[in-house]
Order: structure tokens, then C-alpha cells, then sequence
């Protein structure tokens, strides 16, 4: 699949949230945040940025993530669902680490719900789980205990010889 990987403009907004819920329907019957779960872009401090991946001008994947030198973290990674595991998100991960590594940064981390299986697809991409607590801010009506994995994934940077 010819893929276009890019910077989200501010115009997008509405298409990635859109994708977003889409992506998430699924997931959301396994866990969903709870009164007191804090979203990652309510704290102003962030400088969240997207990037997407268009096929066709249209808007099939998309990935947030902030800069906490020495690494980037990574929230709400989705691929329309109709056209997941045809190496959608490897193509965006790919391309933000080849930012990233520009700009000194040396590997990635996100966070996710062991129960729904994601922990195994982000360990295909190159993540490692570094560290697991109960997930407290979410609830499940499938789950008595959900459990949030912390990954991390390390990138060669470019080096000038």
C-alpha cells in the first residue's frame, strides 16, 4: 500500500479524531478511562504533535507523540480497522524515529492495557515492557483488574562521521 507518512495539519483535526474514535470502538469494550483519568492533551505543558499516514489523500493512520528528551512518548497510535496488519503503523513508527533520531532523541515509550493483546502487536514493532502497575484511572465491565504496560523501544540515531 502506498502510504504518504507525515506532520498533521491543524485542518486534519477533525478526520484524526474521527479515525481515533473508529479505532477505538473496539478497544473501548475492554477498558475505557474513568472519572479519574486525565486526557494526555490537558496538560498544557505538553507540545503534542501528530503524524499521519494518507493513502490517497485520505487519513489511515495517525500517531500522537510529545518530545521528554532523552526520548519521545507516543499515545493513540490507530489504523483504520479495515486495513490493519498491512504495516500501516510500522511505516509511521519508522518514520518518526528517523525525525526523532535528527533531533538527538534515542528511543520511544508508550503506555497500554495488557488485556487487550496490544502488548504483544507493540513487542512486534520493536517495544519492550519496562514496567507494569494496575491501571487504576480505567475501569472494564470484562475485567475485575486492568493492568497499564509501559514499552519502550530504542532507535539508532544518525550519526556524522
Amino acid at each position: 500500500m502506498q502510504l504518504q507518512i507525515k506532520s498533521a495539519r491543524p485542518d486534519e483535526t477533525p478526520r484524526i479524531e474521527s479515525l481515533q474514535q473508529s479505532a477505538f470502538r473496539a478497544i473501548r469494550r475492554i477498558y475505557r478511562p474513568n472519572a479519574t483519568a486525565t486526557p494526555v492533551r490537558a496538560d498544557a505543558d505538553l507540545e503534542v504533535q501528530t503524524i499521519v499516514a494518507l493513502h490517497q489523500a485520505d487519513i489511515v493512520g495517525a500517531v500522537d507523540y510529545w518530545l521528554a528528551p532523552p526520548h519521545a512518548h507516543l499515545a493513540n497510535l490507530v489504523v483504520e480497522p479495515d486495513i490493519q496488519r498491512r504495516g500501516i503503523a510500522r511505516q509511521m513508527l519508522s518514520y518518526l524515529e528517523s525525525m526523532l533520531a535528527v533531533e538527538g532523541l534515542r528511543s520511544v515509550t508508550l503506555k497500554t492495557i495488557r488485556e487487550t493483546g496490544n502488548p504483544l502487536i507493540f513487542e512486534r514493532l520493536g517495544f519492550a515492557a519496562v514496567r507494569e502497575e494496575t491501571a487504576d484511572w480505567c475501569e472494564s465491565d470484562v475485567h475485575a483488574v486492568l493492568h497499564e504496560v509501559t514499552m519502550t523501544k530504542a532507535f539508532n540515531t544518525l550519526v556524522d562521521s
